[in-house]
Parts: structure tokens; sequence; C-alpha cells
């Protein structure tokens, strides 16, 4: 028996799976739509994040993936962590920082199931990429209410303190700049 080459086996398969596609329904199953909905409903809270990005420093913004973890170990160490973002990562919240403009607020939301994450000892700022992002200021709502006002994201930790955020990964850890704050101690609902 010849082999058939990968392209041939693809145009025998087309027909029987456009055959297959006209008598079978390409629709999710009831109970898959009832999941949803349930999980839509069980998340009951907003949270909501205002970042700015600042017109001075180094940074600006930039192409990469931002994100804002709330952790319970430290990222100050000159160890890096295995794995790098490990269980002690609570929860994270991430941005594209081509939407975080210079002088303009990016408002964005999530909806959660909870907010026990709002009990991580610390929050992190930080960008894996290698295009500084300079973050200025973080507010942050749950349902409405403060909990984090205008936090300055300075100084940064790493190797400069008005730095662009970034290099938080394994390749670049001594180079690595972000930012990290005890949560507890800068939360304006617990005060």
């Amino acid at each position: 028996m010849k082999r058939i080459s990968g392209a041939l086996a693809l145009m025998l398969l087309f027909p029987a799976l456009a055959a297959t596609r006209r008598t079978a329904s390409l629709t999710w199953p009831a109970s898959s739509h009832a999941q949803l909905a349930t999980r839509s409903a069980e998340a009951r809270h907003t949270v909501e994040f205002d970042v700015r990005t600042g017109l001075t420093g180094l940074g600006g913004s930039s192409y990469d993936l931002i994100l804002i973890l709330f952790s319970n170990r430290s990222a100050d160490t000159p160890l890096v962590a295995t794995p790098l973002l490990g269980e002690d990562v609570v929860a994270e919240f991430a941005f594209s920082g081509r939407d975080a403009l210079p002088g303009k607020p990016l408002v964005f939301r999530r909806r959660m199931e909870g907010v026990s994450f709002l009990d991580a000892r610390f929050i992190q700022v930080i960008n894996h990429g290698t295009d500084g992002w300079a973050g200025e200021s973080l507010s942050m709502t749950v349902d409405g209410k403060p909990v984090l006002k205008g936090v300055a994201l300075y100084p940064r930790k790493g190797i400069q303190e008005r730095g662009g955020l970034e290099k938080f990964n394994r390749v670049d850890w001594r180079d690595r700049n972000f930012w990290e704050a005890d949560l507890q101690r800068i939360r304006v609902d617990k005060r």
C-alpha cells in the first residue's frame, strides 16, 4: 500500500468534513450554556483598576503585557523563584502596555467570584518583557468601594528606582525593575 502525502490526505478529508458539517449541529449543548450562565451569576464582584502611565521618567508606554499580582511572597530577592509565578500568587490581572498611554488613564474591570485575593500580603506590578513601562499610579475599587487610591508606583525595586517596569523573567533577573508594596499597609479600606 502506498503512503498518501499530507496535502492529498487533507484534500480527501475536507469533502468528508463538509458533508458531516451539513448534517451535524455545531452548537454548544444546552448544559454548557447553563454552566456559563451560572458562572457569570456567581461572579458577583466587580474589580476595577485605574492605571496611569507617566509622562516623565524612563519607559513610557510599552508593547508588553503588564501584570498586577497579588502574592504572599515578596519578589524582592536575589534568588529566582521556581516556578517564577508559583502557588504564592493568589490572583493576577493583566493589561496591554499599548493601551496604557502616557498622560491618559486606563480603566479596566474584571468580574470575580470572590475577593479573597485582597488578603494577600503583597501587590506587585511586573513586566516580563524588555519594553519598559513607565507606570505612575494605581487605583482599585471592588464593587465601587475604594481599596487603593492613586498609589504611586515609585520607587521601583530592582536596578533603577525610576526606571521602566521590565525584565521580570528568569533570564534578566538581575536587571529587572518592578514595583511591590505591602498590600495590607496601603489599602484605604483598612484605615
